[in-house]
């Protein structure tokens, strides 16, 4: 054969290999098929995305984002398919834009996909709801707009123990005709808030207002809600539905009596601080962290804020390179005059220790690495949550600490099987309490383990008609116990493809158990709310070790509550 025909064939035989498909045994691997519909008209929604995200042994969700296991999109029907996948559990998640996905499970599926290898799960049925959109102008007090207003889309939450204004969507600035625009609504009760001095003298922001002369009454652009209010129980709540697009809602700034404020910054060994960031956060706790402005300072020290409503404040200067941070705070009340000569000191970072053990078991093996302590500020308007990561023989370091009352919380036990029977300040049992940060240094913390721990299997039952459109169900586990309560120690288990479910490593106790379709997991904590919802859970008492078998029904998360979930 001559050498010219040779090459061809040997690189027509070379190809075919490379792109003749791998065998696989699909009796060893497993299929999924189902069909994404819009929640409102029923309609099949075509190029949808379709993510599956294998579970590791603890439950916590492999890979995001774009580092999905197995993807697909679905076709001109809505329908998708994905094959030989390995077996074990999965969550789906569907997107589109355009749509808003699921809120209490962060846009993962209703259901947990257990597969098994051979299995060809088909007719899974997932909705989506169009977004809605909400737009609107700026204006000053002569109807002009006003370009570089931030405006926040807010919504009340319970947090540390009370409402408070907050917001989970990045506020939209105005553009230069002073118009804003939210996009990716979910359904629910809102507020809308324009505040032109939150970014006071950054480039783009509103324009100064002239001063006055010795003796006037000084006004300036305050914080205003939707349409012209400058306190929240005069603003009007804004209700959208699933696919609305809400327009026109303008915000006619307001000017209020505006004072002076101004003082100095001194760092911890009392010479005047450098390159700090000074604000004053209003200390009305609905408002949260959405009432306040920004306070310029100059390389002596010296901060000073012109246009400040009177009222009551905490004025706060942090001070750090990126990696660490110290901060100095004080509580101010600014009368009609304003307010000189004010003085924030830095404080030196507190350092709190500890040590998690392990109680009622002899294990030497036990390795303690990645549980961690998170210290939460009481104070809303303070952002100084501490975290610690423990090490594998369970020291645990919490810095950067500022003086203060803190809760403590610890996360990322489901994989070292565990629970927390307590957690000590010294010898004093703070487990759901507050604690003073001093507290923490001198006695150090204690955290306590034990490995008895209860469990709760079951199913849910769910009316057929509503099980291609639940948004997020699962079964909440919530201690009876009101100070448990105030703990973080969620128990919350998202339902398989059959509407079983599975609770591990839970601490024994009284609880109430509860199947929602969605559900708000701050409002569990309000005790004026878990009243209410109280009688509507299963009680289930657990013993160390104990293991039980609970059926649930399904429950629609109450409609007064519908405007908290986030």
């Amino acid at each position: 054969m001559p050498r010219v025909g040779f090459c061809l064939i040997f690189c027509f035989l070379l190809a075919w290999a490379q792109e003749a498909p791998a065998t696989v045994d699909t009796s060893k691997t497993a299929v999924i098929e189902g069909i994404v519909v819009n929640e409102l008209t029923k309609e099949p929604i075509r190029k949808a995305e379709i993510s599956l995200y294998k579970q590791g042994k603890s439950g916590d969700v492999v890979g995001r984002g774009p580092n999905a296991a197995y993807s697909a999109v679905t076709d001109p029907s809505g329908k998708f398919r994905i094959e030989n996948i390995d077996p074990g559990d999965y969550a789906l998640n569907h997107r589109k834009a355009g749509f808003v996905t699921t809120r209490a499970n962060y846009g993962l599926s209703t259901r947990i996909l257990k597969l098994a290898a051979g299995q060809s799960l088909t007719g899974l049925r997932y909705s989506l709801q169009p977004q809605a959109i909400l737009t609107g102008r700026v204006l000053d007090d002569e109807g002009d707009p006003v370009q570089g207003v931030p405006v926040a889309l807010l919504r009340y939450r319970f947090f540390r123990g009370s409402y408070h204004l907050t917001s989970n969507m990045r506020p939209q600035q105005t553009n230069d005709r002073g118009e804003f625009r939210f996009i990716d609504l979910q359904p629910g009760r809102y507020y809308l808030q324009a505040d032109a001095q939150r970014f006071t003298g950054m480039p783009g922001s509103a324009p100064p207002v002239p001063s006055a002369a010795p003796g006037e009454l000084r006004t300036a652009f305050v914080a205003t809600y939707y349409p012209n209010a400058t306190e929240i129980a005069q603003a009007t709540r804004i209700e959208v539905q699933a696919g609305q697009e809400l327009a026109g809602r303008d915000i006619g700034l307001r000017k209020e009596k505006v004072v002076r404020v101004s003082g100095k910054v001194l760092d911890m060994n009392g010479a005047p601080a450098k390159q700090a960031f000074v604000s004053l956060v209003h200390q009305d706790a609905s408002m949260g962290g959405f009432s306040g402005v920004v306070a310029p300072m100059d390389e002596n020290g010296v901060f000073a804020a012109n246009n400040v409503p009177p009222g009551q404040y905490t004025v706060r200067a942090m001070k750090g390179d990126g990696s660490t941070w110290q901060s100095g705070e004080t509580s101010i009340t600014i009368g009609d005059n304003g307010l000189e000569d004010v003085v924030v000191q830095i404080q030196p970072a507190l350092e709190a220790k500890g040590q998690i053990v392990l109680e009622g078991s002899d294990r030497k093996d036990f390795d303690f690495s990645g549980i961690q302590l998170v210290v939460q500020p009481v104070n809303e308007a303070s952002f100084n949550t501490g975290f610690g990561d423990s090490k594998s023989d369970g020291t645990i370091t919490v810095s950067q600490l500022s003086p203060g009352r803190y809760t403590l919380d610890v996360f990322n036990l489901r994989s070292s099987g565990s629970y927390v029977k307590t957690i000590l300040a010294g010898t004093e049992e703070v487990f759901g309490k507050e604690v003073d940060a001093n507290a923490l240094v001198a006695g150090g913390v204690k955290i306590v383990l034990r490995l008895d721990a209860a469990s709760i299997t079951g199913s849910v039952e769910v009316p057929e008609e509503r099980k291609a459109f639940l948004r997020s169900p699962s079964v909440v586990l919530v201690p009876a116990d009101a100070q448990l309560r105030k703990s973080d120690q969620r128990n919350i288990a998202q339902l398989d493809q059959d509407n079983g479910y599975s609770l591990k490593n839970i601490r024994p106790g009284d609880y109430i158990a509860f199947a929602f379709e969605e559900y708000d997991y701050a409002s569990l904590q309000d005790p004026e709310s878990f009243a209410i919802l109280a009688s509507k859970g299963t009680a289930v008492s657990l013993a160390a070790g104990e293991s039980k078998s609970l059926a649930l029904k399904i429950l629609p998360w109450p409609e007064q509550f519908a405007d908290r979930i986030q």
